[in-house]
């Protein structure tokens, strides 16, 4: 259960967000970690476990043509190889291409499956269109053609986690439920290269998956420039470093917690994967002595596949496994001759080696592939050299055929030479160190050499070695062709010790790269690769043992230097004062029919059941337990979505005691060793704005209180309090909805609703506690006066002649503030709980009169100042206004045609209009009964005067003026009642607060205003 709003809600989250949790001192000395993040880190063996994930990779250039995305399904994720296979494997490799089913996840070999579908497409739309070039915007429609397509041969239960499209330019990437949920975060980005160097017509989309804690996977899908000659060449050279250059990804937190707080490049990862089509070609090959050598080997196959008349076809993958597609033939004709295939065994009677055959396809792509540009630039360094890597290329160039025929490659006028331009390279981190750290040997020996032939030793030492280390007779005798072959692949990518960016030991396998000759909707073949990566995945429940443990261990090692405290947290009763009905759920961040349990959590400062304007406080005993000071104080806590910064929320108040009045609240406080203090916490609810959060259930009272203890580690405190809903800060729309037993019932047997909506049926024609307010208000009026003329002198000055505005003003209250304040909770509960309110005062001893109408008068100022739109809300007042306006402009009207007037515009909301009558004939009744109760005193009092020589007779009391009281009436209302516009200018603002105060003074008054 989520007790808080934000995202930091438990003393767990907290101790990693919050930095100092543990903070380092000078005197300390803990080798070798400075912090709990790199003590466990140190320790990361004991909660990670292998984990294997298999990723299959695709590419194809779909040359926009239609019809392309059904033929996903058949290649990509049914089928498992591609072209012709060099030979016929045993009959249990016969696997079928439709292994796979829309219920079961797509097998390979063995009855693994796919964890990850990445697939990169090019051209799904003509990219040479002027019209596609200058689109202002992405046309999602090929994008969808092609996830559809996806979609509909994938197994149930993939999930499109990245997709990124540049114009022609579309990666998709799929995972299985399984490894969904160790999915951290996923960040795609784009990079155009075409023309002008920032057009999309060219360029790359790339993904970034972080995986468990923060195994990084990077996919780059690219479309390299074409063209056949060198500037051909540098310019693709070129666009290769543009994407290198321009791919940045949104940070992301490392194993440790920290983040570098800038974007991640293409370099930061642990695996990546590069295809697409990169365009380069056959370097300085006549294409038609290509195209004709290759035919030989496309014809016979073709030839073959009708003999055979079979639907599937076997491939050889770069470690040597069988895979099927569209057409085979048979390998005792791979020669064109069945004679000689048969015949085709060394004189030993061994088999001859397929890389041994001059005539095998095999041997043909072998020398072809010395002449690949992309070869040749990684060798000199220009490109995609830093550590990417290719499987061994077993099948025919991937372009460029003709549409619709197999193995037949391009019969146009330009008669293209057949290249391998779509390819799949990788590389892990351990090739990027491995190649970098190679380049810095390369580079320290160069400038050794510089060095001493500057200072002229190398002639020396080659000298030395001429006159007397070398011997003719002993030259060549341990030259070893098979070590020199070993020494030069082990310099390619020697073993590296480093670890990864996510410093787990990944390991990656290429398990198959082949082609798959059989589709022939494009003039280029697709591409599949499959690899295992390995990577030392963390066990969430091992983690939080390994860090409790090593939280113990420091805390161990520590507290005989550090300060130490002791927090005892008071137990109270926590269903709070005033309580008049049972909790109820809290219903923001909770699942239904869940409830907060105190017991549950004895660290947690449970202030129970928290009611508007009713303050909760719980009490905090610190014990400095240690042998040092403790300086202790409550700290800036990292604020969550809907918290407040600072050391506490608004709702909460922290008080020190033993402290000055104008430092209890404030910086660090200094216990010594024995010593105790206490910290008074108060929960107080009484910011309107809280207040209605509070009761959409859309924030809850909890919250973490951090508090630090200066050199020694920080305690975490959650506080909690279940909120008690109040009828206080709703609208009257929603009040006059809410059934008989208050708003309290409501939210309890409707938690899904937190306030009623136009869905409930109105139940009432004004608000429940409005009516119970004016009535007890009227009451209680009548028993003052009745009560003041019998239990005051006749010459006592009541309130109400002191002050005109009694008893709906402050300055007119004859209480104190604490006296109203412990009234009216239980007031405010019967409003809640639908109870009656001449029942809310249990006390043995009864209240005064006059204090329970105060507290009566203040509930109802306040009732009516928080409704969240008002007695007569702004549109309502604006209608009206204009109204007034207009009669303004023409005769003006007697008072009871102006009522008349004005309850016509009312009548168009009728709550809105009975609330405003019902309040408005309320203070009509007050005014009346207080004029009434002055006028009968000052007859009654009136006596003769003793004075024989005067005749006349005198009164020691004279009446109110009734005209002050409504004026006084409807100053303190206007403002209550009438919901002005704030965004209106000053002098429109002082004329509309006139006119309204002219309307409710016309309705409190028995006569004219100004009469």
């Amino acid at each position: 259960m989520n007790l808080g709003g934000g995202k930091h809600d438990s003393p767990e989250a907290l101790e990693q967000a919050v930095p100092g949790a543990y903070p380092d001192a000078e005197w300390i000395d803990i080798p070798p970690y400075q912090s709990i993040s790199q003590a466990v880190h140190a320790r990361r063996a004991e909660y990670t476990r292998p984990k294997t994930v298999r990723i299959k990779v695709g590419t194809w250039n779909v040359a926009a043509a239609n019809g392309t995305e059904n033929d996903l399904g058949d290649w990509f994720v049914h089928s498992h190889g591609g072209q012709e296979c060099p030979k016929r494997p045993p009959p249990a490799a016969l696997g079928s291409a439709e292994g796979g089913g829309k219920e079961a996840s797509t097998p390979l070999d063995g009855g693994a499956e796919i964890d990850i579908y990445a697939i990169g497409l090019q051209e799904i739309i003509d990219v040479a269109s002027t019209s596609e070039a200058l689109r202002p915007f992405t046309d999602p429609a090929p994008a969808n053609r092609f996830k559809n397509g996806m979609e509909q041969a994938l197994p149930k239960g993939y999930k499109l986690v990245a997709e990124q499209q540049l114009m022609g330019l579309l990666l998709l990437v799929y995972t299985s439920p399984s490894i969904c949920a160790d999915l951290k975060s996923a960040d795609s980005t784009s990079v155009g290269t075409g023309f002008m160097g920032y057009m999309g017509n060219k360029g790359a989309v790339a993904t970034r998956l972080v995986l468990n804690e923060a195994t990084r996977l990077v996919f780059i899908n690219s479309h390299l420039a074409a063209g056949n000659d060198k500037a051909a060449i540098e310019r693709r050279n070129w666009d290769v470093s543009q994407v290198i250059s321009r791919v940045k990804f949104a940070p992301v937190e490392d194993v440790l917690g920290s983040s570098s707080g800038s974007p991640e490049g293409i370099g930061a990862e642990d695996v990546a994967f590069w295809f697409g089509d990169l365009n380069y070609r056959l370097e300085g090959m006549p294409g038609d002595d290509v195209r004709r050598l290759l035919m030989l080997h496309t014809n016979r196959l073709d030839k073959e596949s009708s003999v055979n008349d079979t639907s599937e076809c076997l491939s050889l993958d770069s470690e040597g496994r069988h895979g099927a597609d569209s057409m085979c033939y048979d390998p005792e004709m791979s020669n064109g001759s069945a004679e000689i295939g048969a015949d085709r065994q060394l004189a030993t009677g061994e088999q001859m080696r397929e890389e041994e055959d001059p005539g095998s396809l095999l041997t043909t792509i072998n020398c072809l592939l010395p002449h690949d540009e992309l070869r040749r630039q990684q060798r000199e360094g220009k490109a995609l050299q830093d550590g990417w890597k290719e499987g061994d290329i077993n099948f025919l160039p991937t372009y460029k055929y003709d549409f619709g025929k197999v193995g037949v490659f391009d019969s146009s006028e330009k008669k293209r030479c057949p290249s391998w331009c779509d390819r799949i390279l990788y590389r892990s981190w351990r090739q990027r160190i491995a190649y970098e750290s190679n380049i810095k040997t390369e580079e320290a020996a160069r400038r050794r050499d510089e060095e001493m032939r500057f200072q002229g030793l190398d002639d020396e030492v080659e000298d030395e070695q001429i006159l007397f280390d070398y011997n003719p007779d002993t030259d060549g005798d341990e030259y070893n062709l098979e070590d020199d072959s070993e020494n030069a692949a082990a310099n390619d990518y020697p073993p590296a010790v480093e670890t990864t960016a996510s410093g787990l030991d990944d390991d990656i396998v290429l398990e198959r790269y082949t082609s798959h000759q059989g589709v022939v909707s494009s003039d280029h073949k697709p591409l599949t690769s499959i690899f295992k990566l390995n990577y030392e995945a963390v066990v969430p429940e091992l983690k939080a043992r390994v860090y409790n443990e090593v939280a113990r261990a420091l805390d161990r090692a520590e507290n005989e230097n550090r300060p130490s405290i002791t927090m005892i947290i008071d137990r109270q009763n926590s269903t709070g004062r005033g309580s008049v009905t049972e909790p109820v759920h809290n219903l923001a961040n909770q699942d239904e029919g869940e409830e907060w349990n105190s017991e549950s959590d004895p660290q947690t400062l449970d202030f129970g059941n928290a009611t508007y304007s009713q303050p909760q406080t719980r009490t905090i005993t610190i014990a400095n337990t240690g042998r040092v000071s403790a300086n202790v104080g409550f700290v800036d806590r990292p604020a969550g979505e809907r918290q407040d910064p600072g050391p506490s929320p608004k709702w909460l108040q922290i008080h020190f005691d033993k402290l000055d009045e104008d430092h209890a609240s404030v910086g660090m406080h200094s216990i010594d060793p024995g010593d105790t203090c206490s910290v008074i916490i108060t929960l107080f609810i009484d910011d309107l704005d809280i207040l209605r959060e509070l009761n959409e259930g859309v924030m809850t009272l909890s919250d973490v209180l951090v508090l630090r203890v200066q050199n020694g580690r920080d305690h975490f405190l959650p506080v909690h309090g279940a909120w008690m809903p109040s009828s206080f800060g709703e609208s009257i729309d929603d009040l006059i909805r809410i059934p008989e037993g208050g708003i309290r019932k409501f939210r309890y047997q409707c938690p899904k609703f937190p306030t009623p909506g136009a869905e409930h049926e109105v139940k009432w024609s004004a608000p429940r506690e409005l009516f119970k307010l004016s009535e007890a208000v009227e009451d209680l009026v009548e028993r003052v006066l009745a009560e003041w003329g019998m239990t005051h002198s006749k010459v006592a000055t009541p309130p109400w002649e002191v002050n005109a505005s009694w008893p709906f003003s402050s300055e007119s209250w004859t209480s104190t503030d604490e006296a109203r304040a412990e009234l009216f909770a239980p007031v405010h509960e019967a409003l809640a709980c639908d109870t009656p309110l001449d029942h809310c005062f249990s006390s043995p001893s009864e209240p005064p009169s006059l204090l329970r109408l105060e507290v009566f008068s203040s509930a109802l100022i306040l009732f009516l100042r928080n409704l969240r739109d008002g007695v007569i809300p702004t549109k309502l007042w604006e209608t009206l206004e204009e109204s007034i306006r207009s009669r303004e402009r023409g005769k003006k009207l007697a008072p009871d045609e102006e009522k008349i007037a004005i309850l016509e515009v009312l009548a168009t909301e009728p709550s809105h209009s009975v609330s405003f009558i019902l309040v408005t004939s309320m203070l009509t009744r007050t005014i009346t009964e207080i004029c009434a109760f002055a006028k009968q005193k000052s007859g009654a009092v009136a006596q003769p005067d003793r004075n024989p020589d005067n005749q006349t007779t005198k009164s020691t009391v004279t009446a109110p003026d009734r005209s002050r009281i409504e004026e006084e009436f409807a100053r303190v209302f206007t403002r209550i009642l009438v919901r002005l516009p704030t965004n209106a200018k000053e002098k429109s603002t002082k004329a509309s607060e006139a006119r309204a105060f002219r309307v409710t003074r016309l309705f409190i008054g028995d006569e004219p205003a100004g009469a």
